[in-house]
């Protein structure tokens, strides 16, 4: 039996399952339900590409063309490609007119659909050539095959023979010939090889096409075998080529000249290569019988090979071809340096078995040799000046040249030490030498004394013995060698470099000077002041001598050691000022070598006795001030007495 609940609760089941078979039926029917639409309209027939792209599941598509033919199944379609959610169909020759789509969206939220035209791919599927030589033709005829497909289309075809280089990259290339081919059939062809300079060869086919949509597309290939041609070059004269190269300065000059030969040619080429991989320097066209190269070489990249192609009207192909090692046939040396002293300069050089005309220049002057066996050459060179000698050695066509500045200088270097004489006395434990040379290295006692960017240097050595020699030895980059001795004595005693005569060092003498010239200058302001005191008690003034000669007396201390300090400080910063300078050098500039030590003690003597004066000043004045503070206390009248006074 039903109760309440049931009434309430069954609608409200049924109503919600009814709900769900109404969702249920409508998205079938939009999952299952087709559209229809434009596609794309064509003005001419073309080859097309239709791009669907979708983003859950392959929609079903129809292209309905302008005739209503049906385009569906996969056999409707030149080509079908698939690829991330997207689905490409190849339509080749689709007709001119208005096209439409059908498709199923499906469980897609969204589908696209796109037409691009369809640029068919053209490749060489084989290709291949044979050799054949007939009775009436010195060089021998090419005869090929090539199959190519390009969607039963017509295409074009060049043939080259080529020259590719270690990484496979053509370096050069001769048109043999071209024609036309069709696609899906074999095409034959043959042609004669005149074209061709001697040399070994390999043979490309290219092909092109251009499609109904105007692009054009490409596709080549290299056949395996070697071509070689022999037969077909003539060499040129040697004359009309040569090579200049310059070894010290990496350089090769190309001259060439075919005035003389009366060829009929419109261009030459230049080729210059380097090394085993043929790297090149030069690739040039010239369209002048004579003509000339500049090139820089790399001296370790290996051998050198220039050549000059042309083709004569009548004679056919020209080549001058020259190989070479960028570097002296024979074994040769310019042993004399940059910089010397002597005015001969040495060339050294082996030929071996191998004899070798040549030439050696310094400046305007040259002389012709032979260089034969193991020997050397021996020019002059100008004094005190550069010299250009420049050695050339000639074979065939090449000349091979090498150049070196170089100057002569026989002058020796300078040697100044500041302040120093061959005969010193210092009574210090340790010497400093400063000074300056134009040498490129200095030596003392055989040990290396190093030296600025100028030329300065500065060193201290040990005085470990009583008389010690210093000699100092300049050698400069042309070998020039100067010597400077200087024999130092040490002594208790210095030499006055004016009197000659022997003096004590100066030692504590600045302070006992101080304090005696303090102490009588004192004493006379305490005598003077007794004098007053005696000549005012004479008027009968009366004043009390002994404390105002002692304030008297102090006071003049004060003063005194308080001037002298500064007049210590004074010469502290005097001596300070003429032994200073931007470096070591200048000081030692300013002072004698023996002196040296005795300035820069008197500088710090100076100084210490300047800190003592005031500080006896300054002792002196605490000691007035505390008399004076007592002396006005002992002055001060007691109140008791004070009052009974009144």
């Amino acid at each position: 039996m039903l109760n309440k609940k049931d009434y309430i609760i069954n609608p409200v089941l049924a109503a919600f399952i009814s709900a769900m078979m109404v969702c249920i039926f409508l998205f079938n029917g939009l999952r299952v339900s087709a559209a229809t639409g434009p596609l794309v309209t064509l003005e001419r027939s073309m080859d097309i590409t239709i791009i669907v792209g979708y983003d859950t599941e392959k929609p079903a598509v129809a292209f309905i063309a302008p005739n209503n033919k049906r385009y569906e199944k996969p056999e409707d379609f030149d080509q079908i490609l698939e690829g991330d959610k997207t689905t490409y169909y190849c339509i080749s020759g689709a007709s001119s007119g208005d096209w439409t789509v059908e498709y199923e969206k499906g469980k897609n939220q969204e589908i696209t659909i796109d037409v691009v035209p369809w640029h068919k791919n053209i490749s060489v599927d084989s290709f291949s050539f044979t050799t054949e030589q007939k009775d009436d033709k010195p060089l021998p005829y090419i005869n090929g095959k090539l199959n190519v497909t390009y969607g039963n289309g017509g295409y074009n075809y060049i043939l080259s023979a080529v020259i590719p280089d270690a990484d496979g990259n053509i370096t050069n290339s001769i048109k043999l010939c071209d024609g036309r081919g069709r696609s899906g059939d074999e095409c034959d062809f043959s042609t004669y090889t005149d074209i061709l300079p001697d040399g070994e060869y390999r043979l490309q086919v290219e092909v092109y096409a251009e499609d109904n949509t105007g692009v054009e597309v490409r596709d080549h290939l290299l056949a395996d075998g070697v071509l070689k041609i022999s037969g077909n070059t003539s060499a040129g004269a040697d004359e009309c080529l040569s090579v200049f190269c310059n070894i010290s300065d990496g350089t090769i000059d190309i001259a060439f000249d075919a005035s003389s030969q009366e060829i009929r040619a419109d261009e030459y080429a230049l080729i210059v290569v380097q090394g085993a991989d043929g790297e090149k320097l030069s690739e040039q066209l010239f369209n002048e019988e004579s003509f000339t190269d500049h090139l820089i070489f790399d001296p370790a990249a290996g051998d050198i090979t220039v050549q000059i192609n042309t083709k004569d009207r009548d004679k056919g192909y020209i080549s001058w071809v020259k190989t070479f090692k960028p570097a002296f046939p024979l074994s040769l040396e310019i042993e004399t340096p940059e910089v010397t002293k002597d005015q001969v300069a040495v060339i050294r050089f082996d030929a071996g078995s191998e004899t070798y005309q040549g030439r050696i220049t310094v400046g305007d002057k040259t002389n012709e040799l032979l260089f034969s066996g193991s020997s050397a050459a021996q020019v002059s060179l100008e004094t005190m000046e550069s010299n250009e000698l420049t050695v050339e050695i000639f074979d065939e066509n090449i000349t091979y040249s090498e150049s070196k500045l170089i100057s002569v200088d026989m002058m020796p270097p300078y040697i100044d030490i500041y302040g120093a004489s061959e005969d010193m006395v210092t009574s210090e434990d340790k010497v400093t030498f400063a000074g300056k040379t134009d040498a490129s290295a200095i030596t003392c006692n055989g040990e290396t004394v190093q030296c600025d960017a100028g030329g300065a240097f500065s060193f201290t050595a040990d005085m470990d013995e009583d008389e010690k020699n210093f000699s100092f030895e300049a050698t400069d980059a042309a070998g020039n060698v100067t010597v400077r001795n200087i024999h130092i004595t040490r002594s208790d005693a210095v030499i006055d470099e004016k009197t000659g005569e022997a003096k004590e060092k100066k030692g504590v003498m600045p302070l006992i000077i101080t304090m005696a010239i303090s102490l009588f200058l004192a004493l006379f302001t305490a005598g003077l002041s007794f004098m007053i005191i005696k000549k005012n008690e004479k008027k009968g003034r009366a004043v009390k001598t002994v404390p105002t000669v002692l304030f008297s007396f102090v006071a003049s201390l004060i003063c005194c050691f308080t001037g002298v300090g500064i007049w210590q400080l004074i010469m502290h910063f005097r001596a300070g000022k003429k032994l200073s300078g931007s470096s070591l050098v200048d000081l030692l500039k300013n002072t004698p070598l023996s002196n040296v030590a005795d300035k820069i003690d008197e500088k710090k003597e100076y100084l210490c006795s300047s800190i003592i004066s005031f500080g006896i000043a300054a002792g002196l004045a605490v000691v007035l001030i505390a008399a004076t503070v007592i002396n006005r206390k002992m002055k001060k009248p007691d109140n008791n007495t004070t009052t009974e006074s009144n």
